[in-house]
């Protein structure tokens, strides 16, 4: 089956549209448009054109067995702690520990690109549980949460769906605004204006571009087929075999399609080109709206998200009442829309997916170090497989840097990146999403995020008797250290 890879790129989205000579015109959604994520290898069907486009669902993966305990780890899967939402499609979204080692979920409607959150969908619930699983409190949040953090003090900041705020340890409300790095972007209107106006002329240009593009490839396949009906035509009725006139059906059945495909485009554009300009601001400045992670120390509120040009991430830092928003780090590369940060003794770690790396950054946004290398199995060790990992970062008990894989693997490495082994595997499905990990502060305990599963699993500490021997460890054991920083 011949196949047709179109790309088309504003300033704010890179669509990438495959297309089958007989099969459907398949776009991919905008959520895993970055730099890194181009080539991207799931669409869905281009069905239902701008309904489809901004869904946000995800399919489901297998979930892998695991029964048997990782060799080489330390901790092995031991329960769980099952999630539910009070509110119907309500689910476990995000975790996090304090430093007495209690476990504050968060639980809402799941994190869409493009979705409009409002109603119930645009509340949250923040329930805090022992590091058993025993529920002990809740409270309500007025907005769709989307990232927790808990500064070393115990301040508990949430954010998500272009808010921010602040609660004490037992859910008493400090301080609510609107996200400051939206806020301090949008100071700027003359500057998001002219973006605009520049994205939708763009747009046209390429949209003109595609159309050529498929009238290109539709024209000699119409002159093929005509070309094989006049020679059809010429034979003698008996010469005419059923092989040759399946060939003119297969033929003009992929001509239709293209044809409908072409159509599709059309209509996709003409709703497009309908929009005001206050739309399309809204469009740009919608990624910044999702708050993919945040870190807090006793003196800053640090906050991942998207940027408003082109399709990277941005680490922005703020005070603990939201004051003097600054954009410190900016080019980061996530997949999926996953991008995680976390904070330890004043420095950000970054767990950029898309490169397969930790980054380590100051408080002023200066990378200190960064170390990692892709690996075709996550158990292999040092390396990180999958499609794009390592997913999140954690701490241990004395400063060590905890690295999450979708596929259920955590790993630790010191804060300058030498490997110090896999901590262990929890038994999840896979694919590319936030897979949240923490470690109690006695390090007996490791919590790890299934997100189709709302719940988090806990994998306990292998009593003495259980550790591994000299030989019994991963393949790839020996120390990486981390790669020197790069000043570019």
């Amino acid at each position: 089956m011949a196949m047709h890879r179109l790309v088309f790129q504003n300033r704010s989205f890179r669509w990438v549209l495959t297309a089958t000579v007989v099969g459907t015109l398949m776009l991919t959604s905008p959520i895993l448009a970055d730099e890194d994520a181009a080539e991207a290898k799931s669409g869905v069907t281009f069905t239902k054109l701008v309904g489809s486009l901004f869904s946000g669902a995800a399919e489901k993966a297998a979930v892998e067995d695991s029964a048997t305990p990782l060799p080489g780890s330390s901790h092995v899967q031991a329960g769980e702690i099952k999630i539910r939402g009070t509110r119907t499609g309500h689910q476990l979204q995000t975790f996090c520990l304090n430093k007495e080692g209690l476990i504050f979920a968060v639980v809402g409607a799941p994190r869409s690109y493009g979705a409009k959150l409002d109603g119930k969908n645009n509340t949250a619930e923040i329930r805090v549980f022992s590091a058993s699983g025993e529920e002990l409190r809740q409270w309500t949040v007025d907005f769709a949460v989307q990232s927790i953090a808990i500064s070393p003090s115990g301040k508990v900041f949430a954010a998500g769906n272009g808010q921010i705020a602040k609660f004490d340890s037992e859910g008493k409300l400090l301080k609510t605004t609107d996200a400051p790095h939206i806020a301090s972007l949008l100071k700027n209107s003359a500057k998001l204006k002219e973006e605009a106006e520049a994205a939708m002329e763009e747009e046209k240009e390429q949209y003109q571009e595609q159309v050529k593009a498929l009238k290109e490839q539709v024209d000699p396949q119409q002159k093929m087929l005509d070309e094989m009906k006049t020679a059809l035509a010429a034979k003698p009725e008996a010469e005419q075999t059923a092989a040759a006139k399946r060939k003119i059906r297969t033929l003009e059945l992929a001509i239709k399609n293209q044809e409908t495909q072409s159509k599709a485009m059309l209509q996709f554009y003409k709703q497009r080109s309908e929009r005001k300009i206050d739309d399309v601001i809204s469009e740009m400045t919608g990624r910044l709206k999702i708050v993919n992670a945040l870190g807090a120390t006793d003196q800053d509120v640090f906050i991942a998200s998207g940027v408003v040009k082109g399709y990277g991430y941005a680490i922005w830092r703020t005070s603990h009442d939201f004051e003097g928003a600054e954009q410190i780090v900016t080019g980061l590369s996530g997949c999926c829309g996953q991008m995680d940060i976390g904070c330890c003794n004043d420095k950000v770690f970054v767990a950029e997916n898309s490169r397969k790396r930790v980054l380590q950054y100051d408080r002023d946004g200066k990378k200190i170090a960064q170390w990692g290398e892709g690996t075709r199995n996550g158990a292999d060790g040092a390396g990180f497989g999958g499609c794009c990992n390592p997913m999140n970062v954690c701490f241990g008990t004395d400063g060590e840097v905890l690295t999450s894989e979708s596929e259920g693997y955590i790993k630790k490495f010191t804060k300058e990146g030498s490997f110090l082994g896999v901590v262990g595997q929890a038994k999840v499905s896979g694919g590319c999403k936030n897979v949240a990990i923490a470690l109690s502060p006695t390090g007996e305990k490791a919590y790890f995020f299934d997100l189709q599963g709302s719940r988090i699993v806990i994998l306990d500490k292998k009593a003495d008797g259980d550790k591994p021997s000299k030989a019994d460890k991963p393949a790839d054991a020996e120390s990486v250290k981390a790669k020197p920083v790069s000043l570019r």
